[in-house]
């Protein structure tokens, strides 16, 4: 028996066999497959082929679309007898929000992955309702060190703080320089969940953009913040809180949001969630155009991991919405809420 790795499919040659067995073969090159199969020159000449699903590749082609002589046998988790009691259905109960993504890992079924959307199109359409921005002012100014920061012309509102309102900013940091992502904050209604404010911009982290942060807190009545940890956030959190403002802690229980690809993926799903029963009652959530066509953006590639994977996507403001829907838990109001009470807030009726 000789083992051999696919990465390189060239060095696959030379050997006459009478049988091979290509595991994951849907994460390898087709090539791999081709030069192994050419050296079956030994009868039986048989090729075993396993794998979990990849998307509709080369390897979807062969043996699912043409059939070219091959026996096809699907497996699915729970059909695997060495399973933990209840590891299929807790898997599967995880999976709930994203039934393609079940279907591949959990029913061994070729689901097109690759360019799939976190939030669909037609979802976002029915909580949107484009609004150009209100006219505002707030003249409060914070000095820090010798400079005296307010807020810029640049932050987008579609609402003004209402004195009985609650509500909570999600932040998403950079570095700040020139040409690069921007720091942003979304403001959202604790209760409703409705994008009220959007600031967006080139902020350096140390005094500038945790200067716009409070200033936007203060006047959002002293609205808490979740701040990504990662990077830059670290700074941003520390002088947020010299600054008085209430930080809300992450999954890990500490000031600020590790993402991470797991917390990130589990934020934009129970986001999603949000957005599907928002949907249901006929609410509008989101009025900022930016903000929608980021949302929309989000796809698997921008989910793979802490940043936004290996193709370079805008999804700053994304990323401070979704950590916004995940700072309105927090609130004892925000776990009160009904979809019922949602509507009546909002002045819609259920369809």
């Amino acid at each position: 028996i000789l083992w051999r790795t696919a990465d390189n499919p060239d060095r696959l040659r030379g050997p006459n066999l009478s049988w091979a067995w290509i595991d994951e073969a849907a994460f390898i090159d087709e090539d791999a497959f081709k030069v192994t199969l050419s050296r079956l020159r030994v009868a039986p000449a048989t090729l075993w082929v396993t794998t979990t699903p990849n998307g509709q590749n080369w390897l979807y082609r062969r043996f699912v679309q043409e059939q070219l002589g091959y026996a096809l046998h699907y497996g699915k988790t729970a059909d695997n007898p060495f399973n933990v009691a209840g590891f299929a259905a807790e898997l599967r109960r995880q999976y709930a929000g994203d039934p393609a993504y079940a279907a591949q890992e959990l029913d061994g079924q070729f689901v097109d992955l690759s360019g799939s959307k976190r939030f669909a199109g037609p979802i976002l359409a029915e909580v949107f309702d484009k609004r150009p921005p209100i006219a505002w002012r707030y003249a409060e100014a914070l000095k820090v060190g010798s400079k005296a920061y307010t807020l810029p012309h640049e932050l987008r509102v579609y609402a003004k703080p209402a004195p009985s309102r609650q509500y909570v900013i999600g932040v998403d940091c950079a570095e700040g320089v020139k040409g690069g992502d921007d720091s942003t904050a979304v403001v959202l209604d604790k209760l409703t969940g409705m994008c009220v404010a959007v600031l967006s911009g080139e902020y350096e982290p140390t005094e500038h953009h945790p200067a716009l942060i409070t200033l936007l807190s203060r006047w959002y009545n002293s609205a808490p913040v979740l701040i990504e940890r990662n990077n830059h956030g670290h700074a941003v959190i520390g002088s947020c809180k010299r600054h008085g403002v209430v930080c809300c802690n992450g999954l890990d229980g500490r000031a600020g949001w590790q993402t991470t690809a797991l917390s990130k993926s589990q934020a934009y799903g129970e986001a999603n969630a949000y957005l599907l029963e928002a949907e249901r009652d006929g609410a509008k959530l989101l009025f900022d155009s930016r903000l929608k066509e980021q949302l929309a953006s989000i796809d698997r590639v921008t989910l793979k991991g802490p940043g936004k994977g290996r193709i370079a996507k805008v999804d700053d403001e994304a990323m401070a919405w979704v950590l916004a829907m995940q700072a309105r838990r927090t609130s004892p109001i925000a776990q009160a809420r009904s979809r019922g009470a949602m509507a009546k807030m909002l002045g819609k009726r259920r369809r």
